[in-house]
């Protein structure tokens, strides 16, 4: 009987604990811009991740042109960055979120939309930029949020959990596009939902 009692008290903590953990994320108002920001970054990446190189390739240019275009998008990364302090200062998550829905889409679209192989090389390695080099000013809007809270690592690993699962879903979806309209119809529809993403970050988000 002891050890069925202890059971059922482990049981009610770890329910209690995870109900707190839903309520956390209510009660800060972080759950709209965890929707928002993975939203924006799972778009980009489950259009990229695995269809980046291929299309390349599929446009005429080589591996080696591949592998300089990635070290350019490295070093406009690394650009970035360094001023990811000044985006901090100077701008709200909510303006963070909305220059980069505004700029993935129209990144995205010109991809699908451009008729030049170099424009389409020049706008895939900006893509990597806007999708990595804001990482740090992200991160530190995340903390913030989640600074008075007693369930900070919880509330950070759900959100990652998030981004695996709707990165994972999308990046099947992107692939069937891809074999039945191709890569550039994939990065329109990807551009079109980013788009609209980017208009929800309007409506649900305060100034």
């Amino acid at each position: 009987l002891s050890s069925s009692s202890a059971a059922s008290d482990v049981y009610k903590r770890q329910v209690e604990h995870k109900s707190n953990i839903i309520k956390q994320y209510f009660k800060i108002g972080w759950l709209k811009y965890v929707i928002i920001s993975t939203l924006l970054f799972s778009i980009g990446m489950a259009t990229t991740m695995g269809f980046k190189n291929p299309f390349q390739e599929s446009l005429g240019f080589s591996i080696s042109m591949i592998g300089f275009f990635w070290a350019l998008s490295r070093v406009g990364i690394s650009l970035l960055l360094l001023v990811n302090g000044w985006f901090k200062k100077n701008l709200t998550f909510r303006q963070l979120l909305l220059i980069q829905g505004i700029t993935y889409s129209l990144i995205f679209l010109g991809i699908g939309l451009s008729p030049n192989k170099w424009i389409i090389a020049f706008l895939i390695i900006l893509a990597t930029m806007v999708r990595w080099g804001f990482g740090s000013v992200t991160s530190h809007f995340y903390l913030e949020f989640v600074q008075d809270s007693k369930y900070k690592v919880s509330l950070l690993s759900i959100n990652s959990f998030l981004g695996n699962i709707v990165i994972g879903g999308l990046g099947l979806v992107v692939g069937w596009i891809v074999l039945q309209s191709g890569f550039q119809v994939a990065f329109v529809y990807a551009g079109l939902a980013l788009s609209l993403t980017t208009v929800l970050a309007l409506i649900i988000l305060k100034k």
